[in-house]
C-alpha cells in the first residue's frame, strides 16, 4: 500500500484525489475527488492482500449498492491499474 501512497504523492493525482486508510476497513485506502469523503458514493476501496501478494480494487458508483467494478491484479500491476482506472472515470 505504501508504494501506491508515495505514488499518489509525488504525482498530479495529489491535487484531485482524497484518501484516507483505515485498520477499521481491514487496512484499506478509500480514494474519492470529494472532500468531505463518503465512503460508499464515488469512491474507490483498494486493499492489498500480503498473504497472495494482490490488490483488490472495488469502485462504488452509489451509496448502499453493490460495487460497480471489482478486480483483482497482481502486485507488479497495482500501481498501473490504479492509473488506468483514474482515467478511465476521469478522474
Amino acid at each position: 500500500m505504501i508504494p501506491l501512497v508515495k505514488h499518489i504523492k509525488e504525482s498530479q493525482l495529489r491535487n484531485r484525489l482524497y484518501g484516507f486508510t483505515s485498520m477499521l476497513y481491514q487496512n484499506r485506502l478509500v480514494v474519492t475527488i470529494y472532500n468531505p469523503i463518503d465512503t460508499r458514493q464515488e469512491s474507490l476501496h483498494i486493499t492489498f492482500n500480503h498473504q497472495n501478494k494482490k490488490w483488490h480494487f472495488e469502485y462504488f458508483a452509489k451509496p448502499f449498492e453493490q460495487p460497480d467494478f471489482v478486480r483483482n491484479y497482481s502486485e507488479e500491476k497495482g500501481i498501473e491499474k490504479f492509473d488506468n482506472f483514474i482515467k478511465m472515470i476521469n478522474w
